[in-house]
């Protein structure tokens, strides 16, 4: 890891803010609009067997911190392609949970531990935005994008970490499998996705896509 420079630290905070306004604007609606009724049951049964494990809530938690990581990884071209995949893969995932709303097949079940930290998740976390997982895809181009030609150590790292956050959300009962594989898909779509031309040429000029005055 390293310190940041002053450009690149614009273009993560101009690409963040850019992130959450689409995330706030289209899961929540999507969660609030939908209704459990009109829900698709988009699971096989047998999944529904598996045991609630409350430790890997925590790992379940983890990615929010790992947002902040490719900041103090990644360099400005990167960080730019990242914004722009994580951009299009929020606005994909919203337009699923508009028009396609699934629900958990998992039976009610109060855990033992941590019961602050699963009543906060299971609050904010409504069980209809499932497919795709935005967990999945949201931790696959985290990962990308910071092991992207490093160090053997952090890519090991981050592949552990990813393969943890996969079993958390299984685990935690907020995802089922085809979430995930949703997940996979919608990630791999968005790296598809070539970078607009006008962020190629702020990415050249070293300017920062939204405050032209301020990084000169």
């Amino acid at each position: 890891m390293r310190r940041p420079s002053r450009e690149e630290f614009i273009v993560y905070r101009n690409w963040f803010i850019v992130v959450s306004l689409l995330f706030f604007s289209t899961y929540p609606p999507a969660a609030l609009m939908n209704s459990p009724q009109n829900a698709t049951h988009l699971y096989f049964q047998i999944e529904t067997a598996l045991p609630l494990m409350e430790s890997f809530i925590w790992i379940y938690a983890t990615l929010y911190f790992f947002f902040f990581l490719p900041l103090f990884i990644c360099p400005k071209d990167e960080l730019h392609a990242l914004g722009w995949q994580l951009s299009t893969t929020t606005i994909m995932a919203g337009f699923v949970f508009w028009v396609f709303p699934t629900t958990l097949g998992f039976p009610p079940t109060n855990p033992e531990k941590f019961e602050y930290a699963f009543h906060v998740l299971r609050s904010i976390d409504k069980p209809l935005n499932l497919f795709p997982s935005l967990h999945i895809a949201y931790g696959f181009l985290l990962t990308a994008a910071c092991t992207r030609g490093n160090k053997r150590s952090l890519k090991t790292f981050f592949g552990l970490w990813y393969g943890l956050l996969i079993l958390s959300v299984l685990f935690t009962h907020q995802h089922h499998i085809a979430d995930i594989f949703g997940g996979f898909i919608i990630a791999l779509t968005a790296k598809s996705l070539e970078l607009p031309q006008v962020f190629r040429k702020t990415s050249a000029n070293q300017i920062s896509p939204y405050t032209t005055n301020t990084a000169q």
